[in-house]
């Protein structure tokens, strides 16, 4: 049974929400089939259809693409056909055709060396190589060369800032990220759940391109292998999911948060227990219990190299010093800074740099903070621009998620009202407010390149925004039964949980190999 947020298409006031076609989101509804297995379906048919629209002639197979105007076709030298046969000056009427090179001394690559040739061809976008390839047998020969799709595949993809090793061909790696970048338009997913916990799943990390780690009410830490595969009997059916390790955690309360370190040795928890707990992963075990707070720790944030930063229901911050070596050795494990000014919990944290943090509180307010002098540089505040008293507004504006871009010099926030705002962190200005969740804004997460923001809801339902035209690509339904707390975005997956105990796989990229897979 498909269960389809119907609110989503209608106003506050009932009527129809009215969307230009172009900033239109498709909606996917999430199936549950009576087998156990999952399907999509595509609510708006003729807004994929019209998204996909673009790239219908760049997906056609090359015999079938016509030669067409590029840059650099008119460069080459044109034959005209008719009279005597001898060339002469092309006019607007005549009939002419592209020289191949077998059939003439006089073909481009007998004017420039083949450095000078490959050099132009560097400048060439996806469709006029593609365009380029069709015209003779030499340069359709040159079109394969795999340092020019290198090349093409830098400028037009974002690479990761670990560049793995690979196997196959540049070429077929730039084909793969383009059907890629055309399901992230028209939501085109392999689906797939994880079952394991025993009650709410709070929160998830990344550990490494096929390891995620998951943190439950049930106070237990789960490891996921997405790589290797087991065979689990589910009723009648037999089914094939991730091998999973359970730890049982130190924590006398809920799992509520996890940060794993880039080099990926240790990992930081936070608990309902108000303590934080960090953790060595080769061998998961205790390294050490960070005890500051009087409340549980909501979110947790590691800073450059030295720092991590705790926020709490308490309304504080705790700035601690990092872990020096994995001997268990710290030069203090008291508080370096207790930041203060946030007149409720402190729901979420992000790094900005590598010696500031932002935090998002219920109270409603962003705080820029410099972590090294615990000095607050900016406070944001959200939908109070009418000078109401902050304390009325926190209601209804409580914020709950927040990410950054230090890139472009963005902030992005969630929270009670449905708005993902994007701020200006220099001038403090809001510079814009999407609409689009009918739901508290509970977690949202940054795409590697910047260029895309996904958002999880109350409403249970998970929104791709399109950052750069600032618009809902992508609205997935139904996918969730329950409120969604926590998601992770990476180059071809969308992974979210949430109160019904079970972790969702967005597969943007079966099939696929791909740079980060």
């Amino acid at each position: 049974m498909i269960r389809m947020n119907l609110s989503a298409l209608f106003t506050s006031h009932g009527a129809p929400v009215m969307y230009d076609n172009e900033y239109m989101p498709t909606y996917i509804a999430i199936v549950n089939k009576k087998d156990g297995t999952t399907t999509t379906k595509c609510l708006n048919p003729s807004r994929r259809r019209s998204s996909s629209s673009a790239s219908v002639a760049s997906a056609q197979p090359l015999k079938k693409r016509l030669v067409g105007s590029s840059s650099f076709l008119p460069k080459f030298r044109l034959q005209t056909i008719g009279g005597n046969g001898q060339s002469r000056r092309r006019s607007s009427g005549a009939q002419s055709k592209l020289v191949d090179s077998n059939d003439s001394d006089k073909d481009l690559k007998y004017y420039l060396p083949l450095e000078i040739i490959q050099g132009i061809m560097g400048y060439l976008d996806f469709s006029s190589l593609l365009t380029l390839s069709t015209t003779s047998r030499y340069y359709h020969r040159l079109c394969q060369d795999d340092r020019l799709w290198n090349a093409r595949f830098g400028q037009d993809f974002h690479r990761p800032s670990q560049n793995p090793a690979f196997k196959q061909h540049h070429r077929d790696l730039y084909r793969n990220h383009r059907i890629l970048r055309r399901r992230w338009m028209d939501g085109h997913v392999s689906t797939q759940y994880l079952h394991g916990h025993q009650d709410s799943v709070y929160c998830m990390a990344r550990l490494g391109s096929h390891k995620l780690i998951s943190g439950s009410r049930d106070r237990t830490i789960k490891v996921w292998n997405l790589q290797t595969r087991q065979q689990q009997q589910q009723g009648g059916t037999k089914k094939t999911e991730p091998v999973v390790t359970t730890k049982m955690t130190a924590h006398e309360g809920s799992v509520l948060c996890l940060k794993v370190s880039p080099d990926g040795k240790t990992m930081l928890s936070g608990s309902s227990d108000a303590t934080c707990i960090l953790w060595c992963l080769e061998t998961f075990q205790p390294l050490l219990t960070l005890r500051g707070h009087s409340h549980g720790v909501l979110d947790l944030c590691m800073v450059g190299d030295g720092y991590y930063v705790s926020a709490s229901r308490d309304h504080t911050l705790c700035v601690w010093e990092a872990l020096s070596s994995l001997n268990g050795t710290t030069s203090s494990k008291r508080v370096m800074h207790r930041l203060l000014g946030h007149h409720g919990p402190v729901n979420a944290l992000d790094a900005y740099g590598d010696h500031h943090v932002v935090s998002a509180s219920g109270d409603g307010t962003l705080k820029l903070w410099n972590i090294r002098t615990g000095e607050c540089i900016n406070t944001f505040k959200d939908g109070n621009d009418n000078g109401d008293d902050t304390d009325e507004l926190s209601h209804h504006q409580g914020l709950a998620c927040v990410k950054c871009d230090h890139k472009r010099g963005l902030i992005y926030s969630g929270g009670q009202n449905g708005k993902l705002r994007i701020w200006d962190i220099s001038s403090g200005q809001c510079l814009a407010s999407l609409s689009g969740h009918h739901g508290l804004i509970r977690t949202m997460d940054l795409s590697e390149d910047g260029t895309i923001l996904v958002t999880g809801s109350y409403d249970r339902t998970i929104r791709v925004w399109d950052l750069t035209k600032r618009y809902c690509r992508l609205s997935f339904q139904s996918g969730h039964s329950s409120w969604i707390f926590n998601l992770l975005v990476s180059r071809s997956r969308i992974i979210s949980a949430g109160q019904d105990k079970q972790i969702m796989m967005l597969d943007f990229g079966k099939g696929l190999s791909l740079l980060d897979e």
